[in-house]
């Protein structure tokens, strides 16, 4: 009877001692659950849409440039401003409508509003004008510079692409940069100023391209009215 007894107490004392470690192994491997090593580092990768260029610039320069890569492929039409088809300004002018920002129509009138700036100064989301002719005086296209020298603009030819400013072409037709004071940066005293003069002389403009359609109407219903007497 002694021996069994003593045999039973062995036998609990070695069964608290297994349930004892196996607690403790528990509560250890609960201190150290898998994760990542302490110098672990979340990398985040760029987009791929925007440029490196581009992530150094203000929000609303970067919207403008994603606005305005939605409208490529988009066929030109004279005159128009939609995505069945679009002109040079209608594009630049709704891509900047969309962003909150009222440009004028034509090119001539969107080069007026601009601050002017130099073609080494240029900034993504500012605007690249050309002449129709090399080396001429008078606008007649309009593109929005997105940076590394590209430019996206309505082709007459091929629609919205992106283009660059060293092709020959352009670089004999560049006529001059502007920058939309809305955009990229603070506006200064000196910019305020430069600002209602470039809009003091767009409002010339606009007046002065009114007259000319007068002119061109009264010229044409005297054509027409000559034409009619003749018959």
């Amino acid at each position: 009877m002694y021996m069994k007894r003593e045999l039973t107490h062995i036998i609990l004392l070695v069964g608290a001692l297994l349930l004892t470690t196996g607690c403790h192994s528990r509560k250890h491997a609960s201190k150290h659950t898998p994760g990542p090593p302490r110098n672990y580092i979340e990398v985040k990768f760029p987009s791929a849409e925007i440029s490196h260029e581009e992530e150094n610039i203000r929000a609303s320069a970067r919207d403008i440039i994603e606005e305005s890569r939605t409208w490529l492929g988009t066929p030109y039409c004279y005159g128009g401003q939609s995505r069945k088809g679009t002109d040079c300004s209608g594009m630049v002018m709704k891509v900047f409508e969309a962003k909150g920002i009222k440009l004028p129509r034509d090119s001539r009138s969107q080069q007026a509003w601009c601050l002017p700036i130099d073609k080494t100064s240029l900034k993504p989301a500012d605007l690249v004008f050309f002449a129709s002719s090399a080396g001429g005086s008078r606008v007649s296209h309009v593109g929005i510079f997105i940076g590394k020298s590209q430019f996206i603009h309505s082709s007459t030819s091929k629609g919205v692409i992106v283009s660059s400013l060293d092709e020959d072409y352009y670089i004999r037709h560049f006529h001059s940069a502007g920058r939309v004071p809305q955009v990229n940066g603070d506006v200064s005293k000196n910019e305020k100023k430069k600002i209602e003069a470039s809009q003091k002389k767009m409002e010339k403009l606009l007046k002065e391209s009114k007259k000319d359609k007068k002119k061109n109407d009264k010229n044409k219903k005297k054509s027409k009215k000559k034409k009619k007497t003749k018959k």
